[in-house]
């Protein structure tokens, strides 16, 4: 299993002295500072979920090249979720078949620094509906489609 780690540096929007005043700008800048941490996160947890995904084809297409069978095309981000994170997906055709491989953040409702949705790095892989761990999950669901285009590909 790889580990993916990425830090986010965000400018704060607080006032520096401790005074009445600026405890009152504070706690109206603290939404703006909430804004900025959710979508700087989002942003980088997007890359890293793309590169997550396209590891994980990378592992797939390797494994579909010994059968000869061109497989997933490399991910694209497909679906805008919320505060700036966007999923990604990779399509493969196989024996005339659609396979649409994709990356699902899974949002942090407990992330301490920020009450907006934060995308901070869980996730799931689903193909055709059905969640996937492995390559060979994906293989498996893909079975039928490799297996007529190997024979295909014997006559």
């Amino acid at each position: 299993m790889k580990t993916y780690n990425f830090t986010v540096e965000v400018e704060s929007v607080h006032a520096e002295e401790n005074s009445l005043i600026n405890s009152f700008i504070n706690t109206a800048n603290d939404e703006q500072n909430q804004i900025n941490i959710t979508e700087a996160i989002n942003k980088k947890s997007t890359k890293i979920y793309n590169k997550i995904l396209c590891d994980f084809v990378e592992s797939i297409n390797r494994e579909l090249n010994v059968a000869h069978i061109f497989g997933f095309k490399e991910p694209c981000l497909f679906i805008k979720y919320s505060n700036e994170c966007m999923g990604s997906k990779a399509e493969a055709v196989i024996n005339g078949n659609v396979y649409n491989l994709k990356i699902i953040p899974e949002n942090n409702r407990d992330f301490k620094d920020s009450k907006y949705t934060t995308y901070t790095g869980d996730y799931y892989l689903e193909l055709h509906g059905s969640r996937v761990k492995t390559v060979d999950d994906v293989l498996k669901i893909m079975e039928r489609d490799i297996i007529q285009t190997i024979k295909k590909q014997q006559s």
